[in-house]
């Protein structure tokens, strides 16, 4: 964690992001994904993923993003999470993964210059509630699925506890607004984390941070009402 303290303090000499930065975490199956596109054409904000850093890092070595997975070091997972906080200190973004929740919060600190918000969401469901959502898209057993999530949580917790020294990147210091997504129709995954990200900045009085037109298209479009 400490090279990553390091980059941050190299980053904050060259970078004074604007806008809003949130940082869309959740472990696999959550919703998160979903969650963070909606937000990002919402508030007209650029999207990345930690997916898609990686699958570009794929395409620039030549291979498939199943092979790289497969001789995936921890030096490949810094390097991503270096560009994480590269992006994020661009400003006016939405960017999801597992462990951007933590990222955020060591850049959090420049929130005080004023001109920018820094919001970390967490996306939270049951485990059986993913695992009934993932084999719904993947169209397999339920009980592969469970499997294959309870496996995947192991491997990440084992990940970040050897790398960093976080034993739950779900807890709850980490985040501003914690979600449990277990209820949301398909409508609502696109509607709620909207509401739910303008009522916190509201209450933080960090309205100012949204553009308002791309709001407007975006509440036209699903029929909401925002303000």
């Amino acid at each position: 964690m400490q090279e990553l303290v390091k980059y941050v303090e190299e980053l904050v000499k060259v970078y004074r992001p604007k806008g809003l930065i949130i940082a869309v975490a959740g472990p696999a199956a959550s919703g998160k994904t979903t969650g963070a596109k909606a937000l990002a054409e919402a508030f007209g904000l650029k999207y990345h993923s930690v997916g898609s850093i990686f699958r570009e890092k794929a395409e620039k070595l030549g291979i498939s993003i199943e092979e790289l997975s497969k001789t995936r070091s921890d030096e490949l997972d810094l390097e991503a999470d270096k560009e994480t906080l590269r992006r994020m200190m661009e400003g006016d973004v939405v960017i999801e993964g597992r462990l951007v929740g933590i990222l955020a919060t060591l850049i959090k600190h420049i929130e005080k210059d004023g001109e920018v918000a820094i919001v970390r969401m967490l996306y939270n469901p049951p485990l059986k509630v993913r695992a009934e959502r993932h084999s719904q898209r993947e169209s397999i057993p339920y009980d592969a699925s469970l499997n294959m999530i309870i496996e995947r949580d192991k491997a990440d917790k084992e990940k970040y506890s050897k790398m960093y020294g976080i034993e739950d990147f779900t807890d709850p210091k980490y985040y501003d607004i914690i979600l449990d997504n277990s209820e949301w129709s398909p409508e609502d995954a696109k509607i709620e984390p909207v509401k739910i990200l303008i009522s916190y900045l509201k209450e933080k009085d960090q309205l100012r941070f949204v553009k308002v037109e791309p709001l407007l298209e975006y509440s036209k479009k699903m029929g909401l009402s925002v303000f």
